[in-house]
């Protein structure tokens, strides 16, 4: 009888043993799960404000394309400055490293045709008048040419990081 009694007692114990490794594995798993849940959802938090960041850099450009537009009114096209706090991101005038109080300069006239620079010009459906001796265009057929480097950037509060926007505005009168 002694023998049949250990014996029993032998498969619970192996019984128990194999039911706590289960439990084990089991709970390393769910475990596991839930950290990759949450890194995943840093992750796209991550992404969602590199999205926004890029929205708010062309919400930048659109200010400061704004300032521009309404310099031209009073001739002042190179004195554009300016910035805009929004609560979490700050858009400015200027390139990043600039520092300066209310925006650093947002426009700055180019020398010449700006050709020095990738040139997109579209034609399509355009009358150009001939442009004085001495001026840029003079004999192609262009009015008189004006090139203007437009700098805008937007910085992200929160996680610091910072874009920046550069860009050519080409106007012939």
């Amino acid at each position: 009888m002694r023998p049949a009694h250990h014996s029993s007692r032998r498969i619970r114990g192996a019984s128990l043993l194999t039911t706590l490794i289960v439990v084990g594995v089991l709970t390393l798993l769910v475990s596991a799960a839930v950290v990759f849940t949450g890194q995943e959802r840093i992750s796209a938090g991550q992404h969602m404000r590199r999205e926004v960041l890029v929205a708010c850099v062309q919400a930048a450009r659109n200010f400061t394309v704004s300032k521009l537009r309404a310099s031209f009114a009073q001739g002042l096209a190179t004195d554009v400055r300016g910035e805009m706090d929004t609560g979490e991101f700050l858009m400015r005038t200027g390139h990043i490293d600039d520092t300066t109080p209310g925006g650093g300069a947002g426009v700055t006239e180019e020398e010449g045709d700006g050709r020095g620079v990738m040139v997109s010009l579209n034609m399509t459906n355009r009358i150009w008048g001939g442009a004085p001796a001495g001026e840029p265009g003079a004999g192609s057929g262009m009015g008189q040419l004006r090139v203007y480097q437009v700098v805008a950037n937007c910085t992200d509060k929160q996680s610091r990081a910072q874009s920046e926007v550069e860009f050519q505005v080409r106007l012939a009168f």
